[in-house]
C-alpha cells in the first residue's frame, strides 16, 4: 500500500475484489490502502472488481477476464 507513482498496478494475486476510484485525478484502491497516480493500465483480480470515476472515458478490456 502507502503511496505509489507508477504506470501499472496488478491485482491479479489477490484473493478479493478490488475497487478502484478515479474520480479525482489521482487514484485509491479500497480494501488496500494508499494512493496511486501516473497510473495508465490496471490488471484486476479476478473477483468481481469494481471501478468508479468522473464522467471522462476509459477504456476497459475484458481480456483473460473471470473469476472461478
Amino acid at each position: 500500500a502507502g503511496n505509489v507513482a507508477a504506470q501499472t498496478l496488478n491485482y491479479a494475486s489477490y484473493g478479493t475484489a478490488v475497487s478502484l476510484d478515479l474520480s479525482n485525478g489521482s487514484g485509491a484502491t479500497t480494501g488496500i490502502g494508499g494512493t496511486w497516480s501516473g497510473v495508465t493500465s490496471v490488471t484486476g483480480s479476478g473477483h468481481n472488481d469494481t471501478v468508479h470515476g468522473s464522467s471522462q472515458t476509459y477504456n476497459l478490456t475484458g481480456a483473460n477476464a473471470g473469476g472461478s
